[in-house]
């Protein structure tokens, strides 16, 4: 039998992830049981979050290199392919797992979906973490790109799973009982295998009354890669341009937060060009560095505005206006229900988000109504932060 240094291992892919990691582990090591988190670089080293300064200076969790998914290039579909055969064929070769379970993020993509090839053939437990608000119901996006990544699957299926996200994990840790729970056991996942552990979200404290707004409020808009899994990239532009454009053109602030693989094919700079290019007043734009973490951003504005970024849920908790965007290949049901119950905004249309965030900023009773109803629609979102840390490590000691 082979010695395992660590109980449990964390595989963060951004820096955001390596933080949640550290601070999952720190919850578990509390416990007595070993952990890691694996540092890798499967999609090139400028978009894995181990570059950004002093990342591991603030790591209290030990560090463990994997060098056959460490890139320093950045990858493309072909380079993808090559990179995740090669690496799987390699470490199912010479490679123990140092642990005895890996926590993933992304059980179907990068170095989640390589080590999850991994664990199975070399008999180790998996568990997905929730880090998205719901699981994709849909595999394979509606164009070249996704026809290329089904052929990739039935052409090298030792090496690509055919499974949707969540659903190639042995389990699965959720925030809650309703989205991604929801959608995983209609996949047809087994409920025994999924568990509900709360969000690991800092607790929030607010005052009981709404804040005076600004002479000039400000709009934080979470920037999120759409094409070609969510819509396509005309679409995208064009969403981005007109909000940033409009919101402008009624003189509100605005900050754009680019995401943390923005730039990765220059869509990031033609996207500033074309807003820059359409907007009266540069000055009151702002674009922030693509590593800044979004919810430090949150307390500078006044409305938030992101088609998926679980930045949302910690402006609903503080009671900050918040917008979902629908994109035209991807509507979440549950979102769908709370939008028809005004529980959320959730809008497929720029100029429709535009008018609200203007009707919002314009009417007092309905900030007054917001701030009220975001921790409860952030409750149902993404489950309570009060016993999360005993119920992770309940999920952990069952499955180690």
């Amino acid at each position: 039998m082979s010695y395992k240094k660590y109980d449990v291992a964390f595989l963060p892919i951004n820096t955001r992830l390596i933080t949640l990691s550290d601070r999952l582990a720190e919850i578990v090591r509390n416990a007595g049981f070993s952990t890691c988190i694996l540092k890798t670089a499967f999609q090139g080293e400028k978009l894995s979050g181990w570059n950004e300064d002093g990342i591991v200076n603030r790591l209290k969790t030990p560090i463990v290199l994997i060098e056959e998914l460490w890139f320093k290039k950045k990858s493309n579909f072909f380079k993808y392919t090559f990179r995740s055969i090669k690496s799987i064929k390699t470490l199912k070769k010479d490679w123990d797992p140092p642990f005895k379970l890996l926590v993933v993020y992304m059980d179907t993509y990068a170095e989640g979906e390589v080590l999850s090839n991994i664990c199975k053939y070399k008999g180790v437990k998996t568990v997905l973490f929730q880090e998205g608000f719901h699981a994709r119901t849909t595999k394979y996006s509606k164009d070249l790109y996704g026809l290329a990544s089904f052929l990739r699957v039935m052409l090298f299926s030792k090496y690509f799973s055919s499974a949707n996200d969540g659903m190639y994990a042995d389990h699965v840790a959720v925030w809650s009982d309703f989205g991604m729970k929801e959608n995983l056991i209609r996949m047809g996942r087994r409920a025994s295998t999924i568990h509900v552990v709360g969000n690991p979200f800092p607790n929030v404290v607010k005052s009981v009354y709404v804040d005076e707004l600004p002479t000039l409020p400000t709009v934080l808009i979470i920037h999120q890669p759409l094409s070609p899994r969510y819509s396509s990239r005309k679409w995208e532009t064009s969403l981005y341009v007109n909000i940033v454009a409009k919101l402008n053109d009624l003189g509100y602030n605005v900050i754009l937060k680019p995401h943390p693989r923005s730039n990765y094919d220059g869509t990031l700079e033609d996207l500033k060009k074309k807003i820059n290019k359409k907007i009266l007043n540069s000055y009151n734009i702002k674009y922030v560095d693509k590593n800044v973490v979004a919810e430090d951003l949150i307390p500078q504005c006044d409305a938030l505005i992101t088609p998926i970024s679980v930045t949302a849920y910690s402006s609903l908790r503080m009671g900050i206006p918040t917008i979902f965007i629908r994109t035209p290949r991807s509507s979440e049901k549950l979102l769908i229900n709370m939008h028809e119950d005004n529980e959320i905004y959730y809008l497929s249309k720029s100029d429709d988000v535009v008018s609200t965030i203007n009707k919002i900023f314009k009417d007092k009773l309905l900030r007054e109504f917001l701030y009220k109803q975001g921790p409860k629609s952030a409750r149902k979102l993404s489950g309570s932060s009060k016993y999360f840390d005993s119920l992770w490590l309940d999920c952990i000691k069952k499955l180690i």
